[in-house]
């Protein structure tokens, strides 16, 4: 084969083009054929763990460890597929081993945090390693970010500008603090200043869409709605398969009055309440529903919501299709006639959702959610998605009116005053409904006891006359 080298930059490049198991192949071939290279272990590990593939990432990992890459990247991948196992005490002193060796190392302090927050919910525990890591290096702006992320994440926003204020006012030329700023400030109902945070952070790094999108969303909210579109305009040219930048142009045609906004959301075309298969091997959906939601809340191992995800008060379980129980690898059977008739539906044309329709998909990603009462999700999109989905599992037996619904059409701007959700759908145990990926969705609370445990996919378009789902 090629040399090591160049065999890792086509690895790379599969991947890059979406080609994941042609990567994972690849990544595979090398280490075969380089069977002495701990670098080689650790690069088919973290693509394994991306991909969800823990067992075999931790078996990986543990091979680069073992041919003496002792680098902190390598404890931590290694930490990431034992936490996707469940091990959640050997996890942890992985991500100590990862930060023993690069103390102020963002990405394992992260981690380190949100495993911390999810087991016990309790704020100081998340913040105790970085807390740690800023007493020996208190103007690091990484850690400062990370800290104010954390702070927002468990319910202390204020602290958290306050802390990204008196950092920016020291450093106005670190784009990352600005665009933190820019955020937070937006959060707190100072659009005034997200804006001046925004505008400063797009001139230091105008080539990053976060950028892009923290001006767009302040000048929405300032009520600068011809200025919004047009750089949402930009921005959705320049990336027309970002659904975070059409998400915004829509909201901006919609606060406009532009017809233009009721083509992407066209709720009656677009929006689609299907029910699932009955798996072969079991009698009716409702035997599979139930074997397959006492598999998940034995994997559900959290007392709350992890970073940077839209639920609240909740858990979230991640790679489900990767699971080997029969009740998930059964879930690719479940969605795929449900998911056909609804390409069928949609049809082709010049739109951005039935432009992409080539009558297939790729499952891009899986997870599951589990609440209890008080829990939702906020108002969001996904950002890399075509085709995004929602399945309910289970739900409470005595659901109060409006409560636990799918809404649809609420943006996630604090604008004032919030444009209402346009669409509202009941969760009912084996229902799943698609919508697009650019859709703002969320849930409405419930307050009635139960649980809401729901599972959830994203799909992009799949190679012509075929389906993958994986």
């Amino acid at each position: 084969m090629a040399g090591i080298g160049e065999a890792t930059r086509a690895a790379d490049d599969l991947r890059q083009q979406g080609h994941w198991d042609a990567a994972i192949a690849a990544h595979r071939a090398i280490t075969a054929a380089y069977p002495g290279n701990a670098v080689a272990f650790h690069n088919l590990a973290a693509i394994l763990g991306d991909f969800g593939h823990a067992a075999a990432a931790e078996a990986a990992a543990s091979r680069a460890l073992q041919l003496g890459l002792d680098a902190p990247e390598a404890w931590l991948v290694c930490a990431r597929a034992v936490q996707a196992q469940g091990r959640l005490d050997d996890a942890q002193g992985l991500y100590e081993q990862a930060l023993r060796r690069r103390p102020r190392y963002a990405d394992a302090l992260r981690d380190l945090a949100q495993l911390h927050w999810m087991r016990t919910g309790a704020v100081a525990a998340a913040l105790g390693p970085i807390d740690a890591a800023l007493a020996s290096a208190p103007q690091e702006a990484s850690l400062i970010v990370l800290k104010a992320q954390t702070l927002s994440e468990v319910g202390e926003a204020a602290a958290a500008l306050r802390l990204l204020q008196a950092a920016a006012l020291d450093r106005p030329a670190d784009v990352t603090l600005a665009l933190a700023l820019a955020q937070a400030a937006l959060e707190a109902g100072l659009p005034g200043d997200s804006l001046a945070a925004a505008r400063r952070a797009t001139a230091l790094a105008p080539e990053w869409g976060a950028t892009q999108l923290a001006r767009i969303d302040a000048l929405l909210v300032l009520g600068e709605l011809g200025r919004a579109e047009q750089i949402a305009t930009a921005l959705h040219a320049r990336a027309p398969l970002d659904q975070h930048a059409l998400a915004r142009l829509a909201t901006a045609w919609r606060l406009m009055g532009d017809s233009r906004y009721g083509q992407l959301y066209d709720y009656d075309a677009l929006v689609a309440v299907e029910e699932l298969a009955t798996p072969a091997g079991w009698d009716d959906l409702a035997q599979y529903l139930a074997e397959l939601a006492g598999m998940l809340h034995g994997e559900h191992r959290y007392r709350t919501h992890p970073f940077q995800q839209s639920v609240r008060q909740g858990s979230q379980l991640t790679n489900i299709l990767q699971m080997t129980h029969r009740a998930t690898q059964a879930l690719a059977q479940a969605i795929d006639a449900p998911l056909r008739r609804y390409l069928g539906r949609l049809g082709t044309g010049s739109d951005p959702m039935r432009a992409r329709n080539r009558g297939s998909f790729a499952t891009q990603g899986g997870w599951s959610i589990r609440m209890q009462a008080g829990g939702r999700h906020v108002n969001h999109v996904h950002p890399e998605g075509w085709i995004s989905s929602a399945c309910y599992v289970e739900t409470p037996p005595a659901l109060g009116p409006g409560q636990g619904q799918l809404k649809l059409g609420e943006p996630g701007i604090p604008l004032v005053p919030l444009p209402s959700a346009e669409r509202f759908i009941d969760p009912q145990p084996g229902r799943i409904v698609f919508f697009p990926a650019y859709m703002w969705h969320g849930t409405t609370p419930y307050t009635s006891p139960g649980v809401r445990m729901s599972v959830a996919f994203d799909f992009v378009p799949g190679p012509v006359g075929g389906a993958s789902v994986a």
